[in-house]
């Protein structure tokens, strides 16, 4: 089963959209910026709002407004649940008022050398543009674009990406000047929007501008590259999510994956094309103020989806980040949406972070937002000292990203090993944190016999640690030799106890892929971190769960032969802030096999 196969799952979250739309306007660390930077002007969200509905609005670019008496807004949505849409698309419709107003706050300085009228138009998410005055002459341009010449210049077009057969449709796209045809006066004879649909590069994105003046030498075009990435499935959740209908689905794919020109000329009074009542209709739904902004957004969350599917099958790495504290460098990295609830991860020993990998495009339309500290020892976080207790350098870890990153009530999602530190979390940060919740808990181990059920290295590492400590490094280093030669999927396999479904796990090549990634993390110290994990797991402790500590959910697998359900009952006790749920279905490996258990509980967890 993959993040996909987890039904609610695949829905897109608000959050997730909200976000998308400040990456869209505003870039991505422009729109991390935005809430200081109004806290700073003493500005509240009704203010901005308010500021945002007397931004002065060029001629072309807003197209809500003017296509709203075409669409027939009472039967926009001919299916599923209208007063959920029409309020997803008011709420999303305010936060884009909101980002355009904050690109005028924000963005103002930034774009030298053009016109004052237009810098409040163009894109502030980072990527490539220039703009291309009436005479065809380049007159400002972003960061590795032509900022001289002209449009139909050799040079310019290879820069931009002009090639083959698309050329000459370009050349005659900007060699007449023909008459106004859009309804505004001043434009020379170009289209309000055109669309270069480049094969494996993404859009280039062309929107007709004229001053507010309405001058004849005030018209603009605007070229705009949007990259984007190659998803159905994605496809199929944006038109989940607003509630496209099938021939707004089919001119969703037609943008995203057809080839060549769409030449539209949406304003009255010119020519038109069969798209434009269905784009329309979309832009309505969206409630983008404009063409340009809504295939922005559409865009960028496509391009996030198929980035964050490249996350969860190893195929790209998740951004990192480090943190200087008193208990050395932390290093940590960041997993689902940009935004929304924070969630702390505590890695088990063995397979590390791979289990919360998979679920990148999950964890993100869930409105998740994800930390994954490596306990000193591991990765790149600092070393283990030789008399620090690990549960307390854990504790300050988690303190110091909480104020880093400045979280209000995360939760602790602790699995295997990790669970002994999520737990403790629990009793001794219960103000600073929602709650826990633990995946496939291990208890400590208190004899040779409770180590029966692991297998291999594993069950060599686990007697050493119980009887000849002495002896771990050498161990450890043995074991990695053995994952080397067998494959990843070693981290794993002994932990099977459940039927088919998580047997047919451990062939599937992307898990094998994040294993491998999350393993050479994990050793890149050499083993250090192993050596002291180890050592916790055979010192005795109370596990019992305290109605003290903070809400705590234990999710574990009824065939889990490490830990039987009944021996983790007996540990924790009974509380009335305490869940134990069993998945009968599930072994050990309940966080890859029973993803949507997790997710659920992380769901509950904040909202209480």
């Amino acid at each position: 089963m993959t993040a996909r196969d987890t039904g609610t799952a695949d829905q897109l979250a608000d959050e997730s959209a909200i976000s998308a739309i400040y990456n869209s306007v505003l870039g991505v660390e422009k729109a991390s910026a935005w809430r200081d930077r109004l806290a700073a002007d003493r500005i509240d969200d009704r203010q901005c709002d308010i500021a945002a509905r007397h931004l002065p609005q060029l001629p072309g670019m807003n197209d809500a407004a003017r296509v709203a008496a075409d669409v027939g807004q009472a039967n926009l949505w001919s299916g599923g649940p209208p007063q959920t849409l029409w309020a997803r698309r008011d709420r999303l419709q305010r936060h884009f008022e909101r980002a355009l107003y904050l690109r005028a706050k924000l963005c103002h300085d930034d774009q030298s050398g053009v016109a004052a009228d237009f810098i409040e138009v163009l894109p502030g998410g980072g990527g490539k543009w220039l703009m291309i005055a009436g005479d065809n002459s380049i007159c400002g341009a972003s960061a590795g674009w032509p900022t001289t010449g002209r449009a139909t210049d050799d040079w310019v077009e290879r820069k931009i990406g002009i090639f083959g057969s698309y050329r000459a449709e370009w050349q005659g796209f900007f060699s007449v000047q023909s008459q106004p045809q859009d309804g505004w006066p001043g434009a020379p004879g170009w289209p309000s929007l055109a669309i270069l649909r480049k094969p494996r590069s993404g859009l280039l994105l062309c929107q007709a501008l004229a001053r507010p003046s309405g001058a004849a030498d005030g018209a603009v075009m605007l070229v705009e590259e949007l990259p984007i990435g190659v998803c159905d499935i994605c496809v199929d959740q944006l038109t989940e999510y607003f509630g496209f209908d099938t021939a707004e689905k089919l001119t969703l794919r037609q943008i995203f994956y057809g080839e060549g020109w769409l030449v539209l000329h949406t304003a009255t009074g010119g020519r038109r094309a069969p798209e434009l009542p269905i784009l329309g209709s979309m832009l309505s739904k969206t409630g983008a103020p404009n063409y340009g902004e809504m295939l922005r957004l559409l865009t960028n969350l496509l391009a996030q989806s198929t980035q964050d599917q490249a996350i969860a099958t190893g195929q790209t790495r998740p951004e990192e980040r480090t943190l200087t504290t008193d208990v050395g460098l932390v290093q940590y990295l960041r997993f689902g949406a940009d935004s929304g609830h924070p969630v702390i991860f505590t890695h088990g020993i063995f397979d590390g972070i791979a289990p919360l990998q998979r679920l990148q495009d999950s964890l993100r339309r869930r409105g998740l937002r994800v930390l994954a500290p490596w306990r000193n020892g591991y990765g790149g976080s600092g070393p283990i000292e030789p008399k620090a207790d690990p549960v307390d350098t854990y504790l300050a870890q988690v303190e110091a990203l909480i104020d880093e990153e400045g979280l209000e009530a995360p939760i602790i999602l602790g699995h295997r090993s990790g669970c002994l530190f999520a737990a403790e979390a629990a009793r001794r940060l219960r103000d600073r944190i929602a709650g826990v919740v633990c995946v496939g808990a291990t208890l400590p181990l208190q004899s040779v016999g409770e180590t029966g059920a692991l297998r291999g290295h594993q069950r060599a590492m686990a007697l050493s640690a119980v009887r000849a400590k002495a002896m771990l490094p050498i161990i450890v280093r043995s074991w990695r030799r053995n994952v080397r030669r067998k494959g990843p999927a070693v981290l794993v396999s002994p932990q099977m106890a459940a039927g088919e479904d998580e047997r047919k796990l451990l062939s599937d090549p992307s898990l094998a892929a994040l294993l491998d990634q999350s393993h050479r993390s994990m050793m890149d110290q050499g083993g250090g971190g192993y050596e002291s994990d180890l050592k916790l797991a055979v010192r005795q402790r109370d596990m019992r769960h305290s109605p003290k500590a903070a809400p705590a959910i234990y999710l574990h697998g009824g065939h889990d032969q490490v830990t039987p359900v009944e021996k983790l009952q007996a540990a924790l006790g009974g509380a009335d802030n305490l869940q134990l749920r069993v998945c009968r279905r599930a072994g050990s490996m309940l966080f890859y096999s029973q993803p949507d258990w997790v997710l659920s509980a992380l769901e509950e967890m904040r909202s209480t």
